[in-house]
């Protein structure tokens, strides 16, 4: 509540809508949900403590996070991500959400 108490004034003065969304665990639980590559380690990635020790076990000991993570984020299936994932779904839901409200204006494209 204390959140919202400061970013809904934000909103309104900026006439911005606003959306929140939390990621359950370690960024590395999406890539255990979303990557083909990886067979499905759990019914609930997001119950997983120690994410990126099991995608490091997963990818055969070769993953770094500040190397592989923009890669691996660009590999998800998204299909595969969306019913495994929770917190993505709730950040996908989000912004459309926001798309439809007009403030966030796609298409987006990758970054050079």
């Amino acid at each position: 509540m204390a959140f919202a108490s400061r970013i809904n004034p934000l909103a309104r003065r900026y006439e911005r809508k606003v959306g929140v969304t939390f990621m359950v665990r370690e960024y590395e639980s999406l890539m255990l949900a979303g990557l083909a590559s990886i067979p499905s380690i759990a019914r609930e990635p997001e119950s997983i403590r120690g994410a990126k020790e099991r995608l490091l076990a997963a990818t055969g000991g070769s993953y770094g996070e500040t190397v592989d993570q923009e890669r691996l984020t660009y590999q998800l299936d998204f299909q595969l991500l969306r019913p495994r994932h929770r917190s993505f779904h709730h950040l996908e839901s989000t912004l459309l959400w926001l798309i439809d409200r007009g403030a966030l204006r796609p298409p987006y494209t990758r970054p050079a």
